[in-house]
C-alpha cells in the first residue's frame, strides 16, 4: 500500500482520498475506476467518460488534481477593454487641435502692435487665479500639477466611478491635467484672437485702475473682455473661450470637493466664497449685460448641478460628509437648476416660432411716447388716453376677496389661525403692490417687478406652510432666502416669462418628489392639489401665449388680452389658494365631505363676481379719462329710461325689486332657505348666497350705467343736440328708429364690446327680478297670469322704446325673449321640492 499510494504523507493522503472517490471496493482493476456517483445511480466506467485515462494511477492523480483545484481561489478573468481611454484621448485631441488652429490664426494675423486690451485681460486672468487660490490653493495646483500621476499609490480618483476603476487613477489624473491645460490655452488664444478681429474702440491706452474705469466696465461702456464684447458673438471663438472658462470652473469645483468632500462645511465656506468670486468676476467681465446675460444665466444654472453630481460621485465613500437631512440639499438644488434650464430652453424655442415677440426683451409692446409709458404684457393699446389702460389693469390686481373675508371674520368675531392670517396679509400686500406697480410706467425706477417677485415667493411659501406639516429640521428662513435667490437669478438672466413658466413646471414636480420627506400638502386633499395644479398650468399657459403672440393677436383684433390672466391668477387662483389653506387650517380638508360641490359652487360664485366688478372699473376708468367737454345730450333721456324701468319693476313687485339690492336675509338671524340653495348647496348658507346675489345685482346695475355712459361718449348721437320735452313726435322717432337715444342699441355701438356687456347685465337684472318675485309668490298660475303678463308687457314696451325691435338689434331681442321662456320651468324645478309651492294644475306642466 505504501508503494502503491506514495511514500510521502501528502501524496499518500491525496491518492487515498482519490482512490476512495473513484474506485469500487471489490475490484481494484484499472478498468473498474468509476466516476463519482450520485445516490441511486449505477456506476459508470471512468474510461467511458475519459478515454485518455487508462490506468489506476492516472485515474487517482486526476481526482487529486480536481480536489486541489477546488481548494484554490478562482483565477481572475482578464478585464475586457473599455472605450473610456479612447474617448478620453479623442476628447483631449479636440481642444488641442482647436487651440492649434486659433494660435496659428493669431500668428498669421497682420497686427502691428499689441492690442490695448491685452494687459487688462492678463490682469483679469491673474485676478481669477488669485481668487481661486484664496478659495482652495491645493485644488488649483492639482488642476495643473496633479502629483498622483507620479505617485506609487495614487488612490482613487473622483471620476473613477463613471470612467471605470480598471482605467486607473493615474491615467485619469493625467488626462484631466492635460485637458485643463488645453482649456486654459483655449481661453488665452480665443481672447487674444478676438482682441485682434474685434478690437475695442474706446480704449486707446492703458489706464490705471479707478472708480470711474470700474463704473464704465460694470455699466458696459468699456468692454475690456473680448470674449463678451459686442460683435464677438459672430465668432465661434467667443463661445469656445467661454466654454473653456466654464470647464475650468467645473474642474476647480471638482478638485476642491474631491479634497474636502461635498458636505455642509464645503457648501457654506468654500461654496459661498466661490459663488461670490464668480459673481464679481462675471460682473467685471461683462457677462451680466444685455447681450451676454443669457450665457451667464446658463452657466449659473449648470453650476447648480455640480453639488448633486459630485455628491453622487462621492456617495460610495464612507468618509464623505452627508448633507445632514433626509431631503438631500444637493439633489434638490440640482433638480431645481436642471428643470430651470429645461424651461429656459423650451421657452427659447417657443420664442423662435414665427409670429412671436420676445416680451422679456421688447418691453415696449405698447407704448405712448408722449407720456413715456411702456407695458410689458399684451394690454390694450392706448386708443383714448395713456393712463386709462394702466388704471384698468390696476383694478384687476386689487385684493377684493381677502379684504372682504377679513371684514366678515372681524364682524363675526372669528379668530383666524396664525398661518392663515399671515397668508391673508401677504396676499393682500402682494396684490396691492402689483396693482400699484401696474399703474407706474415702465421702465420702473422703484424695482416694482423685483419686489413683486419677492412678495410672491413669501406668499407661496406661506401657503405651503399653512397646508403642510413641515418636519422640525426644516428652516423656513433658509428656504425663503434660497427661493429669493433662484427667482431673482432666473428673472434677471432669462426674463419674467421664463420665471413664470418655470413655476408651472417645477412646483408640481418638486411637490411630487418631496411630498413625503417634507410633508408637502399633507393637510390638503388630493382633489384640491389637482385643481390647484390645473389652475396654475392654465394661468401660465394664458400669460405665455398672450406675451409671445401679442402682436399676432392684436393684428387679428385689438383686445386687452392680458385680462384673462389677471382675472384667473389674482381673482381665481389666489382665491382658490385661500380656500384650500382655510380648509387645511380648519381641519376639514381631508375629511369626507359630501358637500364638496357646494363649496366649489361658492368658489365659482366668488370668482364670477370678480368679472363684472373689474369690467365696471375698467369702463369707469375709461369714462373718467375720456376728454369730454360736456355731458352728452342723451344722458338725461337714458336716466329717464332707467328710472322708468325701475318704476315698472316696482309696479309689478316692489318687494322683489327691494330684495334684489337690499336683501335683509344677509343680517337676519333666521334667514330661511334661499331659492338657489338647491343648485349651490345647502351647506353654503342662505345668508352667503343672498350676499353674493346682491353683490352681483349691484355690479350688473353699474355695468348697465357705465356701458351706456361710455357708449354715449364713444358713439355720440348726431341728430339730438339738445334736450327735448316728451311728445308724440319724439316717441314716434324713437319707435321708428330715427332717434336712437339708447346708446347700447345705437347703430355703430355693435363694434364696442361694452354694448354686449351692458345688454347682458340688463338681461341678468331681468332674470334676477323674476327669480326674487317667484321666490316670494311661487311659480304658480297666479303668478303667471298676473305678474308674469305684467312683466311681459312692461318688457315689450321698454324694448320698443329702447330700440331693440329695430333691424340691427332684433336678433338680440328675440334671443332675450326665448331665454325668458326658460325661466318659469327653471324656477318651477327649483321650487318643486317645497310642499307649499303651488303646482301648475295639469299633468303636462305648463
Amino acid at each position: 500500500p505504501i508503494s502503491l499510494l506514495g511514500s510521502d504523507t501528502k501524496t499518500f493522503r491525496t491518492r487515498l482520498f482519490a482512490f476512495g472517490d473513484c474506485c469500487v471496493e471489490d475490484n481494484m482493476d484499472a478498468n473498474s475506476c468509476q466516476s463519482p456517483m450520485s445516490p441511486g445511480s449505477s456506476p459508470t466506467p471512468w474510461h467511458d467518460e475519459h478515454p485518455s485515462i487508462r490506468n489506476f494511477d492516472t485515474c487517482c492523480q486526476y481526482n487529486a488534481d480536481q480536489n486541489n483545484a477546488k481548494d484554490e481561489p478562482p483565477a481572475k478573468k482578464p478585464s475586457s477593454p473599455t472605450l473610456a481611454p479612447f474617448l478620453l484621448v479623442a476628447v483631449g485631441l479636440a481642444p488641442f487641435a482647436t487651440n492649434l488652429q486659433v494660435f496659428i490664426r493669431v500668428l498669421m494675423h497682420p497686427w502691428s502692435q499689441i492690442p490695448t486690451d491685452v494687459a487688462p485681460g492678463i490682469i483679469y486672468l491673474l485676478a481669477s487665479a488669485l481668487a481661486a487660490s484664496c478659495i482652495d490653493v491645493t485644488a488649483l495646483l492639482r488642476m495643473f500639477f496633479d502629483l498622483r500621476i507620479a505617485a506609487k499609490s495614487p488612490g482613487e480618483h473622483l471620476l473613477s466611478k463613471c470612467l471605470g476603476h480598471s482605467l486607473g487613477s493615474r491615467t485619469i489624473a493625467a488626462y484631466v491635467v492635460t485637458i485643463n491645460w488645453m482649456a486654459a490655452l483655449g481661453v488665452l488664444n480665443s481672447a487674444l484672437w478676438l482682441s485682434l478681429v474685434n478690437p475695442i474702440t474706446n480704449y486707446s491706452k492703458m489706464e490705471p485702475p479707478s472708480s470711474e474705469v470700474a463704473y464704465k466696465i460694470v455699466s458696459g461702456d468699456l468692454q475690456l473682455n473680448s470674449l463678451a464684447r459686442r460683435g464677438s458673438e459672430q465668432f465661434w471663438e467667443s463661445y469656445y473661450g467661454t466654454g473653456c472658462a466654464f470647464y475650468l470652473a467645473i474642474s476647480f469645483v471638482m478638485h476642491s470637493t474631491e479634497l474636502a468632500g461635498i458636505g455642509k462645511e464645503w457648501l457654506w465656506k468654500k461654496g459661498i466664497a466661490y459663488l461670490a468670486c464668480g459673481l464679481v468676476l462675471g460682473l467685471f467681465g461683462g457677462y451680466f449685460l444685455e447681450g451676454t446675460r443669457l450665457q451667464a444665466g446658463t452657466v449659473l444654472l449648470l453650476h447648480g448641478l455640480l453639488p448633486w453630481l459630485f455628491y453622487k460621485l462621492q456617495s460610495s465613500s464612507e468618509n464623505t460628509p452627508k448633507i445632514g437631512n433626509p431631503v438631500g440639499l444637493p439633489k434638490m438644488v440640482g433638480i431645481l437648476c436642471g428643470l430651470s434650464m429645461v424651461c429656459a430652453v423650451v421657452l427659447r424655442i417657443l420664442k423662435s416660432l414665427p409670429g412671436t415677440t420676445d416680451s422679456d426683451k421688447d418691453m415696449s409692446q405698447h407704448s405712448d411716447p408722449a407720456h413715456g409709458i411702456h407695458l410689458q404684457f399684451c394690454e390694450e393699446p392706448y386708443t383714448f388716453t395713456s393712463w386709462a389702460s394702466q388704471g384698468f389693469f390696476m383694478v384687476f390686481h386689487l385684493p377684493y376677496i381677502p379684504v372682504l373675508g377679513s371684514l366678515i371674520s372681524v364682524l363675526r368675531g372669528r379668530r383666524l389661525t396664525e398661518d392663515f392670517a399671515k397668508l391673508l396679509v401677504l396676499q393682500t400686500v402682494f396684490q396691492c403692490w402689483t396693482s400699484f406697480g401696474h399703474y407706474l410706467p415702465d421702465p420702473r425706477v422703484w424695482k416694482i417687478t423685483e419686489c413683486s417677485i419677492m412678495l410672491a415667493c413669501l406668499w407661496l411659501i406661506q401657503y405651503f406652510k399653512a397646508t403642510s406639516d413641515f418636519p422640525a429640521w426644516l428652516d423656513v428662513r433658509k428656504v425663503v432666502l434660497g427661493y429669493w435667490a433662484w427667482s431673482l437669478m432666473v428673472f434677471y438672466f432669462f426674463g419674467l416669462i421664463t420665471l413664470i413658466f418655470a413655476h408651472a413646471v417645477i412646483l408640481p414636480i418638486l411637490g411630487w418628489l418631496y411630498h413625503k420627506e417634507l410633508n408637502l400638502g399633507s393637510l390638503v386633499s388630493m382633489r384640491a392639489k389637482l385643481v390647484g395644479v390645473y389652475l396654475l398650468m392654465f394661468v401660465v399657459a394664458l400669460i405665455t401665449v398672450e406675451s409671445l403672440f401679442c402682436q399676432t393677436l392684436l393684428s387679428w383684433y385689438p383686445l386687452p388680452y392680458h385680462v384673462p390672466f389677471d382675472i384667473t391668477f389674482f381673482q381665481v387662483f389666489a382665491v382658490w389658494l385661500l380656500y384650500t389653506a382655510h380648509a387645511a387650517q380648519s381641519g376639514t380638508a381631508n375629511a369626507s365631505n359630501k358637500n364638496f360641490s357646494s363649496q366649489r359652487a361658492a368658489f365659482v360664485l366668488v370668482a364670477c363676481g370678480m368679472a363684472p366688478l373689474t369690467i365696471n372699473l375698467k369702463v369707469v376708468s375709461r369714462v373718467l379719462m375720456h376728454p369730454w367737454p360736456q355731458i352728452p345730450c342723451d344722458v338725461v333721456p337714458g336716466i329717464i329710461f332707467a328710472v322708468a324701468a325701475a318704476l315698472a319693476a316696482s309696479f309689478i313687485d316692489m318687494h322683489a325689486l327691494f330684495r334684489m339690492f337690499f336683501d335683509l336675509r344677509i343680517v337676519a338671524q333666521s334667514p330661511g332657505e334661499h331659492l338657489l340653495s338647491r343648485c349651490l348647496g345647502h351647506s353654503l348658507g342662505s345668508r352667503t348666497i343672498a350676499a353674493y346675489v346682491v353683490t352681483l345685482n349691484w355690479m350688473a346695475a353699474l355695468g348697465v350705467l357705465n356701458s351706456a355712459l361710455w357708449l354715449s361718449l364713444a358713439n355720440p348721437i348726431t341728430n339730438y343736440s339738445k334736450m327735448e320735452p316728451p311728445s308724440s313726435e319724439v316717441a314716434y322717432k324713437i319707435v321708428s328708429g330715427d332717434l336712437q337715444l339708447n346708446s347700447l342699441a345705437r347703430r355703430g355701438s355693435e363694434q364696442f364690446w361694452e354694448s354686449y356687456y351692458g345688454t347682458g347685465c340688463a338681461f341678468y337684472l331681468a332674470i334676477s327680478f323674476v327669480m326674487h318675485s317667484t321666490e316670494l309668490a311661487g311659480i304658480g298660475k297666479e303668478w303667471l297670469w298676473k305678474k308674469g303678463i305684467a312683466y311681459l308687457a312692461c318688457g315689450l314696451v321698454l324694448g320698443l322704446f329702447g330700440g331693440y325691435f329695430l333691424e340691427g338689434t332684433r336678433l338680440q331681442a328675440g334671443t332675450v325673449l326665448l331665454l325668458h321662456g326658460l325661466l318659469p320651468w327653471l324656477f318651477y324645478k327649483l321650487q318643486s321640492s317645497s310642499e307649499n309651492t303651488p303646482k301648475i294644475g295639469n299633468p303636462v306642466g305648463l
